[in-house]
This record gives structure tokens, sequence and C-alpha cells, in this order.
């Protein structure tokens, strides 16, 4: 019996040894892939995260919501899309196709956005939507936000050996 604990722990702490390198890859890729190419919608493997910065969207998109984006081949009229103007990433409705061009709105706007959105502009569609985190993403960039992640990830990662100890004694 102690031997399929310990066995089992072990491999808790693999998966999550596992699952923070995936993480830490991810993060990493988002990052140089941003700093290399200065494209502010920067994706790994056709996805792309974004928080919601202003009301533009509301009721369909409040502020501080995680949008999960993916890429795809071809949208249409009713589409969520993200897409970069001007080094900013900005999430709107397409309300409609003018050539081949996509003309957008905000939903909790009184007017069509001024520029038609050219496809290379498209990020993605709006596949996810995550209420409030973008308001715990914030924090956890603070110092005090970063240093309590870092340190619930190490304890994460021991607990398998404290609680064997433990058992141990």
């Amino acid at each position: 019996m102690q031997k399929a604990k310990k066995r089992g722990l072990s491999l808790l702490q693999m998966a999550m040894t596992v699952l923070l390198a995936v993480l830490l890859f991810c993060n990493l890729s988002l990052f140089l892939s941003k700093k290399i190419t200065g494209n502010a919608g920067a994706t790994v493997f056709g996805f792309s995260l974004a928080v919601v910065a202003s009301g533009s969207m509301d009721p369909a998109l409040s502020v501080d919501d995680l949008v999960l984006i993916q890429a795809k081949e071809a949208y249409s009229v009713g589409d969520i899309i993200t897409f970069e103007r001007d080094g900013v990433l900005v999430t709107h409705r397409i309300a409609g196709i003018q050539q081949e061009d996509f003309l957008t709105k905000g939903d909790a706007n009184a007017v069509m956005d001024q520029a038609p959105v050219a496809q290379e502009q498209i990020v993605g569609k709006v596949i996810v939507v995550i209420p409030y985190v973008g308001k715990v993403l914030s924090w956890l960039r603070t110092p005090l936000g970063m240093t309590l992640l870092v340190f619930w990830g190490l304890l994460l990662l021991q607990w398998p050996k404290l609680f064997l100890k433990k058992q141990e004694s």
C-alpha cells in the first residue's frame, strides 16, 4: 500500500513538472515571438490569449475577461475577432464584409469602426471567454503576485515529498 502511494505521488509530481515545463515553453514562445516579430498578437499552435481592456463589446465581453483566440481560414459576419491595429489588439464583431476586408464594430459602440480590417491584421476568432480572469492575471504580474505564484509552484512540486515524510514518521 505504501509503495502504491509513493508511486502515485511520484507520478503526480512528474505530471506537475511536465505541466509547468509546457507552460514555461508557451510563455517563452509568446514572449520571444512578440519581441522578435513585434507582433502584438503572437500565437502558439494557432492559439492566442488576450484580456479585454475596454467595454466596447459589452455585454458579450466585459472588461477583464480572458479570451482564447484561434486563427481560422475564413471569418464571417457575426464572428467576434481579434485584430491588430497600430500595434494594439482590438476585439470586435464582424458587422459586414467589403470586398476582401471586414467591417467591424464593438457591440456597445454606436458606430462602425472607421477603418476596415484586412485578413492579414486578424489574429483569430474568439472561441472561449473566461470572465474576470484578466484581473487575476494583472495581479499575478505584480511583484507580490509573481512571488506567490513561484512559491505555490515550488510547493506543488515538493508536496509529494513533504507528504511522504509526514507519512513515514
